[in-house]
């Protein structure tokens, strides 16, 4: 199907291996594709944020659907001086969690031989991890309880590898360069997210994420009313902000959002993404046509984000 000459575009979400094999297949025929491919989504925490509120958030976006998600939440990332506090209240919030049976808050992983690497994880843990919550399997199924990982290392295979079960890892850092390089410091670019009052902390750092998209404040939050654009031209390099926004074409943004799902969303739909363009998660392979285009302050339902850090546009918090 996918050489087949009727097809314009093929559109795939699955591993690596397989998106890179569709790739190939489609390139016979010089298909558009369309590739949703692994994650390793990094949390970044700053010490002015919520602690209770941002670590019940991000339990949610860790473990929703037991982590078998591509942008869900797999590492989380600290600011030292509330390390260990947030630790404990991410542990907390994951012990909290029900798994299986009718109030489930998370289900089984999705096969026996799911369940046997989520564990084999956790059987060459380093000795310097340290496991806060979790850790097994539980009840009859395939079952994992939800995991929380501290004292692990940057190279620790559990923070390098995707593990697509119920498993964060939780590291410290000192400064906005350094949970950058950490953020960053992954073969995979899918989602991301930024947790701090501050305004200028989100934006910095935001900038120079390198994932497709950077949610503000939540994660894996996708309001359908929020305003949706998309363009097939690449985004302009290093253009002014109103030029990114004009890049789109008016017809094809959809309504801001309403009041309804500001009152929905108290983190005021803090969204952003940025360079959307065709998914794949190896930052290796540079891209040439553009599916879609954001601004900050809204959600393009049009998930079509990039895993290669293309020349960065600015991308206007408001249209002109």
């Amino acid at each position: 199907m996918v050489e087949h000459q009727i097809p314009e575009m093929v559109s795939i979400t699955g591993s690596t291996r397989a998106g890179a094999q569709v790739m190939s297949a489609a390139s016979k025929t010089l298909k558009d594709v369309h590739l949703e491919l692994g994650g390793k989504a990094p949390a970044i925490v700053f010490a002015d944020t919520d602690i209770d509120l941002a670590a019940r958030e991000i339990a949610l976006g860790a473990f929703f659907n037991a982590g078998q998600d591509c942008t869900a939440v797999t590492r989380v990332l600290v600011e030292e001086s509330i390390h260990h506090e947030f630790g404990a209240a991410l542990a907390d919030a994951a012990s909290a969690l029900q798994v299986g049976g009718d109030a489930a808050d998370l289900g089984p992983l999705n096969s026996a031989a799911q369940l046997d690497r989520v564990e084999g994880f956790m059987s060459r843990l380093p000795a310097n991890a340290r496991v806060l919550a979790g850790g097994k399997r539980t009840g009859a199924g395939f079952h994992f309880e939800p995991t929380v990982i501290d004292g692990v290392f940057q190279a620790d295979e559990v923070v390098c590898e995707e593990i697509f079960g119920p498993v964060v890892t939780v590291q410290p850092f000192a400064t906005e360069e350094e949970a950058i390089e950490l953020a960053n410091g992954t073969k995979y670019a899918l989602a991301s997210s930024v947790w701090s009052n501050n305004h200028g902390v989100v934006t910095r750092v935001s900038n120079e994420l390198d994932f497709g998209a950077v949610w503000i404040n939540c994660h894996q939050v996708i309001p359908a009313e929020a305003r949706t654009a998309v363009s097939s031209t690449p985004a302009p390099a290093r253009t002014s902000p109103s030029l990114a926004w004009r890049t789109t074409p008016a017809s094809s943004q959809s309504p801001p959002p309403t009041a309804e799902t500001h009152a929905r969303y108290p983190m005021k739909l803090d969204l952003l993404l940025r360079n959307a363009d065709i998914i794949t998660m190896d930052k290796r392979r540079p891209h040439a046509t553009s599916l879609g285009s954001g601004r900050a302050g809204s959600w393009a339902s049009t998930m079509t984000w990039t895993g290669w850090k293309r020349p960065r546009s600015w991308i206007s918090p408001a249209p002109p």
